[in-house]
């Protein structure tokens, strides 16, 4: 037993940590280190009720767990609480608690690390969260109004004003500038949805989605695309609302950087990787493709502006943060192989599931 506490001594002692040890209301041993955590002397703490070192809102807690572990309710505790420093300063702190027996007697082992700065980095990142969602918020809401406005007015000139083909063209290209702003807004609204994990997952029918992406894109004024995409139900993926949003941000991608009338293929097949079924959709075009040193970075971010990436905002970067959602794999690749000018097929493939 001497050499044991001989053993305990040497490590407590040496330890950077907070070492403290109770019997009934009162301490039995205290650590070196114990004076840079709390800021008090060993003398004055081993005077001191085992929860009095503790800030006032946590020492009811504190004798709780002790009532709990004296009963054998619980054994061991972890908390982040506030202690008291010598100076009257509060700092956050980790402490663990652990019963033993000790000649005879119940005996907490309380160890104490300073996590104050921790803390303050989770507030601080907290705020930043806050502060981020606030701007989404005015995004979504005030400037989405606004652009609402505008459109009206736009398209009300469009249809009553006596205008020639140029006045048309400037006013129909200032409508198209409000409407991507407009879109903008909408997936960072949704891209926000989607990191915050507020989405609830249900079956959806891929098949049908595909067709609503078609029927919605088929028809886009000043544009004279072909969509093939021969119907297909019954194709279940666990997903949501915004299945929709990853094959529509990819269709209207491929319209939008298109040099000539541009043409889209959309398929849906089974496929298998292991043992485990997916359903593979490829949306293939007849756009100028994408160079091999931008596909692997496509769906990043900082890929915003180059029309040769064919996307740029935060529509491609959405379709991937969805994809990843569903437990799914996204990527793109040359619709002929090694001929990039030929045109660029993306690939979806998305874990298959039941109605």
């Amino acid at each position: 037993m001497r050499d044991s506490e001989e053993k305990f001594r040497v490590l407590a002692e040496t330890s950077p940590i907070a070492i403290m040890m109770h019997q009934g209301d009162d301490f039995i041993y205290v650590n070196r280190a114990v004076e840079s955590v709390l800021g008090c002397s060993k003398e004055k703490l081993l005077k001191m009720k085992f929860w009095e070192p503790f800030h006032p809102d946590f020492q009811e807690r504190v004798i709780a767990g002790w009532k709990a572990r004296i009963n054998r309710k619980s054994l061991y505790d972890r908390n982040e609480i506030k202690v008291v420093k010598g100076n009257g300063q509060e700092r956050w702190a980790e402490v663990t608690v652990g019963l033993i027996e000790y000649r005879g007697r119940p005996t907490d082992i309380i160890t104490i690390s300073d996590i104050t700065e921790r803390k303050q980095a989770e507030e601080a990142l907290q705020d930043a969260k806050a502060q981020a969602e606030l701007y989404v918020d005015l995004m979504s809401h005030d400037i989405n109004n606004l652009n609402q406005v505008g459109m009206g007015f736009l398209e009300l000139a469009l249809e009553t004003l006596d205008l020639d083909e140029r006045g048309r063209e400037i006013i129909s290209k200032s409508l198209r500038a409000l409407e991507g702003s407009t879109r903008l807004i909408d997936n960072v609204k949704k891209l926000q949805k989607v990191k915050s994990g507020q989405l609830r997952y249900y079956p959806i029918d891929l098949g049908e989605t595909l067709g609503h992406v078609k029927e919605n894109y088929s028809h886009m004024p000043c544009s004279n695309v072909t969509i093939n995409y021969s119907p297909v139900s019954n194709c279940y993926v666990m997903a949501n609302e915004l299945l929709y949003d990853v094959f529509a941000n990819i269709v209207s991608n491929a319209i939008k950087y298109a040099v000539q009338d541009p043409v889209i293929d959309i398929t849906i097949k089974k496929a298998y990787d292991g043992d485990n079924f997916y359903y593979k959709v490829a949306v293939e075009d007849n756009g100028p493709g994408i160079p091999d040193e931008l596909k692997a970075r496509l769906f990043k971010r900082q890929l915003g502006g180059d029309k040769m990436a064919k996307g740029s905002g935060i529509g491609l970067y959405l379709v991937k943060a969805l994809v990843n959602s569903y437990h799914g794999r996204v990527w793109t690749e040359d619709r002929v192989y090694g001929d990039r000018s030929k045109g660029s097929r993306f690939v979806v493939m998305l874990p298959a599931t039941h109605a």
